[in-house]
């Protein structure tokens, strides 16, 4: 790479942290899915523990800290201050139940959505995420990791309930089922972290707390 490449790529990485510096999420909605069962886990996937602290608060911790306007806890089975516990308007109905009934509840256009197991992700990639979803006025915006798409990680206006009600009308349905009525943009995860995985197992959160505590030697993931 010459010169001139460097140093327009560095212009653009200022550029980035100064927007992203800026950003205002005052008007967005962080909607937090902690309604499954973790049958498979065997405890509540909320209350796993990192750095002596659950999951939950975690994400609720870095919630308050980018200022959005208001935390709405998805089927959650308790209270936390700060925080609304929204119970789904239409039970059984799965993570689009728990978006639907977020987004209708919403105070505001978007919302920033994030499972309760992907406690690691960093304010900065919710913040690169959420920038780009608002500067380009998206429908939906998705985080990709290499070839794989997160559909329950990303920015959606929440006027999109109106698409996930029909698909939900009569049972539980997949995400993507849902998503295909919607006009996608993706962000891709410029960050090398360990803190995006769908955890369903035991010995799942175990590895992740391994991977986790390698990668924050070089970087405090757990406190951006």
């Amino acid at each position: 790479m010459d010169q001139k490449s460097n140093r327009d790529q560095s212009q653009h990485q200022i550029q980035n942290q100064n927007q992203q510096q800026d950003l205002d999420l005052s008007q967005v909605s962080l909607v937090i899915l902690a309604g499954g069962k973790s049958l498979r886990m065997g405890m509540n996937k909320a209350h796993l523990n990192w750095h002596d602290m659950r999951f939950i608060d975690v994400l609720v911790n870095k919630g308050k800290r980018l200022g959005f306007g208001e935390i709405l806890l998805s089927g959650y089975d308790g209270e936390i201050d700060g925080c609304k516990t929204i119970l789904d308007a239409k039970p059984n109905r799965g993570p689009l139940g728990g978006m639907y009934t977020c987004f209708k509840e919403s105070s505001y256009m978007h919302a920033f959505v994030v499972p309760v197991d992907c406690a690691g992700i960093s304010g900065t990639t919710m913040k690169g995420l959420a920038g780009m979803h608002l500067e380009q006025g998206n429908e939906i915006t998705l985080l990709k990791h290499g070839s794989r798409l997160e559909p329950l990680i990303g920015m959606y206006d929440t006027a999109f309930r109106h698409k996930i009600l029909p698909v939900i009308e009569h049972g539980g349905a997949p995400v993507f089922r849902a998503l295909d009525r919607g006009c996608i943009s993706t962000y891709h995860m410029k960050e090398n972290e360990a803190g995006i995985l769908n955890l369903n197992t035991r010995e799942a959160y175990l590895a992740w707390v391994e991977q986790n505590e390698n990668h924050r030697r070089n970087k405090n993931v757990a406190g951006d």
